[in-house]
């Protein structure tokens, strides 16, 4: 009985690094499409003060 309880924890245990693991993936993909977002908006900005100044 005590190595079924030992191996159902060794499972549970490489299923939540899994998710971690996969939660590291996508956050650091959102993260890259928010930044590019972030860089964007910023040159757009930039770009909008340029124009003002020459009105």
């Amino acid at each position: 009985m005590q190595r079924i309880c030992v191996v159902k924890r060794r499972s549970i245990g490489g299923i939540a690094l899994l998710g971690f693991i996969i939660g590291l993936i996508i956050g650091g993909t959102v993260e890259v499409f928010a930044m590019c977002l972030c860089r964007a908006a910023s040159k757009a900005d930039k770009g909008m003060d340029s124009t003002d100044s020459e009105e």
